[in-house]
């Protein structure tokens, strides 16, 4: 405990020289789902305050919609899934860079189908013809189902694409407006204790290669470059929410004050429901899976979803993270626990 306190006292020695200043402002669309855990533990523990960071967590429905407003700057910061609008933004010129790995597997993510379909559904094959929920045009849920159905020989072609959110997905399946949807924890849960929908075919056990990435931070580079300092203390910050998400994720004394956290941040207001939920994983650096993203582009790309193919370099810069995460020390989970990911 010293040694961090220490590290902590040098880091901002050195992010926050003579700060006796009003606080720099930062708005940051988030989704308010599981993956955006960080944020709400920096902003519920004080951590950007301590770092002098006044920051407006905006809530966005998905990143698909956001992504004109992280490319014009007005949210300089944009956390949510990997989306066709990320790829494209970039091939039209602007400036925005996927810097922080924001979910990856294992997600405890599942193709969830509607109870009366289930009997009928045997393997991937049988969803020819049928309707699949991908909560967004172009978002990464698009991703999942390609992969998903290429396991069968089939192609986003041979279904029908529908855009429910998840706060829409529990009307949806029971008027049978859909027959299968991609689906995040901790609405997986939710859908199954109401008897909604009916978990099928987990993506971990099917997508490769892993870990499979589905959400990050996509940062505005003139912004970063404008603001270098207030970057670096908002990744600091962030690094300090992983770790503790992390910890809680693998049973640590913290669990239930994260558990508590989420629960004023999340749809789910139950913390004994969100306790014995599956949780989706983080990399504990922060650091973003590069095979994973090129194959997403990949995939993007083939579906004509995409202008062009971009560049890895262009792509992301773990350089904030990287310097985050060299001031804080190395992350070392609870001890004894073999929990699959968030390492």
């Amino acid at each position: 405990m010293g040694g961090m306190v220490l590290r902590l006292a040098v880091m901002a020695a050195l992010i926050l020289p003579g700060m006796a200043r009003a606080a720099d402002h930062i708005d940051i669309g988030v989704v308010p789902a599981m993956g955006r855990a960080p944020e709400f533990i920096a902003m519920d523990k004080g951590y950007f305050k301590e770092l002098g960071l006044d920051v407006n967590l905006a809530p966005i429905d998905s990143t698909a919609r956001a992504a004109a407003a992280n490319a014009d700057g007005s949210l300089p910061i944009l956390g949510g899934g990997i989306s066709v609008g990320f790829f494209n933004s970039l091939a039209s010129g602007f400036h925005i860079k996927l810097m922080l790995e924001g979910g990856s597997t294992p997600i405890g993510a599942n193709l969830m189908v509607r109870p009366d379909l289930a009997p009928q559904l045997k393997t991937l094959a049988d969803l020819k013809g049928r309707s699949i929920d991908v909560v967004a045009p172009g978002s990464v849920n698009i991703y999942v189902a390609a992969k998903m159905l290429a396991t069968a020989g089939l192609t986003l072609h041979d279904v029908e694409l529908k855009y429910v959110s998840f706060g829409d997905m529990p009307s949806a399946f029971v008027n049978q407006a859909i027959d299968t949807a991609v689906v995040v924890q901790p609405t997986v849960a939710t859908l199954e204790a109401k008897q909604f929908a009916v978990s099928w075919i987990d993506p971990d056990d099917v997508i490769k290669p892993t870990p499979m990435l589905i959400s990050g931070t996509l940062v505005n580079t003139d912004w970063a470059s404008r603001n270098p300092d207030v970057a670096k203390r908002y990744f600091t910050a962030i690094a300090r929410g992983i770790r503790e998400y992390c910890t809680a994720y693998h049973g640590g004394p913290n669990r239930r004050e994260v558990i508590d956290i989420l629960t004023r941040n999340t749809p789910i207001k139950d913390a004994d429901f969100l306790d014995k939920s599956v949780w989706l994983s983080r990399q504990a650096s922060g650091e973003v899976p590069m095979d994973s993203l090129m194959d997403i582009q990949e995939v993007f790309f083939a579906e004509g979803l995409i202008k062009q193919k971009i560049a890895a370099d262009e792509l992301v810069d773990m350089s904030f993270i990287r310097a985050a995460n060299a001031a804080l020390g190395p992350y070392r989970p609870p001890a004894g626990d073999t929990k699959r990911g968030c390492r």
